[in-house]
């Protein structure tokens, strides 16, 4: 596996396989999902000039790109009802940029078709995916379900000897540092991975540019770690005075669909449980192998994402917290455990 392939990898985050769930109103197709991972991105996109260089020595066509930019969207990526793997994207504030350059509010991508549709659910375009389209929407969905998520693994320790012996096999180069972070590097590109601040930094060439870009993640337990940060500089290397592209993305409110226990997972050793479940009015939630935990709020979310109730600063003793969940609305919803090691996520069914 090449440092690009690896790249591709880190940047979608899970293939999810869950349970079937009815979609809201805000996702005009899909009227239900068996399948699906969901998080806010808030992008911010600025240009860096060479020190003592003017606009007049910059190239033409990188001129154009020297505005700053900002973005902020909910992304879905998931499976549909009829078993196409899909993409969604809520944009919700972004740059003005040419009225014909803006895209619609919502944005749909499926192996046979792209489409777009105002606030309001009115379908702006659709456009049947050519051969070439449907050839890359392939190739792309199976390598992430049989090669993909490698960032998601590598802080634990048996994937992480899995993932550096499958490198070192296709030729890289391994340094390990005294505070156990390590490098695996190819010819010019670099992998950095520092299990102490789970970040990942990727240092490679493409085509005519140079790309540096670091990653941190969070523990999403039990189904792995999720970005929260996230850097990319970009620079031209056949350009005299090259400009330098920073793109700058924040990454929040996570939220995986897991009914049936499909979703493979990661920190088994680290869990929490839920008791009784289904809930009534007030239950018990046991952090398993979470030693002395911190808890600074518990939210429960539906599965679109909304915040349901907050439960702010609960009471945990012997690693045990007694919540109420008397005013929760019928039906399947999810529970997050925020603490100081990170998020922990289970389901539970309100009765």
């Amino acid at each position: 596996m090449n440092v690009k392939r690896l790249i591709m990898a880190s940047n979608l985050l899970l293939f999810c396989f869950g349970a079937k769930a009815q979609e809201a109103l805000q996702n005009y197709i899909n009227d239900s999902t068996i399948a699906r991972y969901r998080y806010q991105s808030e992008y911010y996109y600025r240009a860096e000039i060479p020190a003592g260089t003017s606009i007049q020595e910059i190239d033409l066509l990188e001129r154009d790109e020297l505005k700053p930019q900002q973005h902020k969207s909910i992304i879905c990526i998931g499976v549909n009802s009829s078993k196409e793997p899909y993409s969604q994207q809520r944009n919700l504030e972004m740059s003005k940029l040419e009225e014909w350059m803006n895209p619609p509010y919502l944005q749909l991508m499926t192996p046979t078709a792209s489409m777009g549709f105002d606030s309001l659910g009115n379908q702006l375009y659709y456009f049947k995916n050519n051969g070439a389209e449907i050839g890359y929407i392939e190739e792309n969905t199976y390598f992430y379900s049989t090669e993909g998520f490698q960032p998601l693994m590598l802080f634990f320790p048996s994937k992480h000897d899995e993932f550096v012996q499958d490198l070192i096999n296709a030729g890289a180069h391994f340094t390990l540092n005294a505070d156990n972070s390590f490098k695996l590097s190819l010819n010019q590109n670099e992998i950095l991975v520092d299990p102490n601040d789970k970040s990942v930094e990727f240092n490679y060439y493409e085509e005519n540019k140079y790309i540096e870009s670091r990653v941190v993640y969070s523990l999403y337990a039990p189904y792995g770690y999720v970005p929260k940060y996230e850097q990319v500089r970009t620079k031209r290397v056949d350009l005299d005075y090259p400009i330098t592209r920073v793109e700058t993305t924040l990454f929040s409110n996570h939220v995986i669909e897991d009914m049936t226990g499909l979703i493979d997972k990661y920190t088994d050793l680290a869990h929490i449980e839920i008791y009784p479940n289904p809930v009534e009015t007030e239950y018990e939630v046991l952090l398993q192998g979470i030693p002395e935990a911190q808890v600074s709020q518990v939210q429960i979310r539906d599965y679109m994402g909304n915040i349901i109730q907050t439960h702010l600063n609960p009471y945990v003793e012997n690693n045990l917290m007694v919540l109420d969940g008397s005013t929760y609305p019928v039906g399947a919803l999810i529970i997050l455990v925020y603490t100081q090691y990170g998020i922990y996520s289970e389901t539970l069914t309100k009765i």
